[in-house]
Parts: structure tokens; C-alpha cells; sequence
């Protein structure tokens, strides 16, 4: 019975936690907010920060400059992770620009 008790502990160890992808989709507003002025820091895995605003929408920040928000179709499963204490992080999965034009589109991935 030990034996069987210790090789499922360490099976349990030797497992990686895996995280869910909750979201993996573009940022509304992007162009009403801060992005245009720090869009040259904007690369593929650079971390940002979510917050829940008055309104009840969750918008993505990086460092103190807004960026955009999560579309309400996608917001109310963050919300409630968010707002019960879930670990979620979020990052930036594609960046969408041409040539001396300013971002087109910014794309995230949030995982809890």
C-alpha cells in the first residue's frame, strides 16, 4: 500500500501544470487609447496587465498605458477569474502593422 501511495505522489510531482488559453483573439480600441504612442515596445510575448475597469469592461495594459479592451463577447469568463482571484496572465500573441503606417490590429492570448 506504501508503494502504491508513494508512486502516486510522485507521479503527481513529475506531472507540468498546464495552462487553459481563456482567450486568443484581438483588442478592441487600440486606436483610441495609448497604443500609438508605444507601439514600437509591442512584440510577440511581451506581458501585459489586466484590469477591470468602472464600467465593467477589462481593458489591457501595459505598464501604465491602456491599450485597448477584451470585446464584451469574450469579457464576462475573464471578469469572474479576475475578480476571484484566478492567476491569469496575458500576452501579446501577433502584432498586425505595416511599414511606416501605425498597428492595425493587436492580437493577446490570456491563460489561467
Amino acid at each position: 500500500m506504501r508503494q502504491v501511495k508513494s508512486t502516486i505522489q510522485n507521479w503527481f510531482r513529475s506531472e507540468p501544470v498546464q495552462q487553459a488559453i481563456v482567450f486568443n483573439g484581438a483588442l478592441c480600441g487600440i486606436k483610441r487609447y495609448d497604443l500609438p504612442v508605444i507601439y514600437h515596445h509591442l512584440r510577440e510575448g511581451v506581458d501585459l496587465t489586466l484590469r477591470v475597469e468602472q464600467n465593467n469592461s477589462i481593458a489591457a495594459y501595459f505598464k501604465n498605458f491602456k491599450i485597448g479592451y477584451i470585446p464584451f463577447s469574450e469579457h464576462r469568463t475573464i471578469k469572474a477569474m479576475l475578480e476571484r482571484g484566478f492567476s491569469v496572465s496575458c500576452r501579446v500573441s501577433r502584432v498586425v502593422r505595416e511599414k511606416y503606417l501605425p498597428t492595425q490590429s493587436l492580437e493577446i492570448q490570456i491563460t489561467a
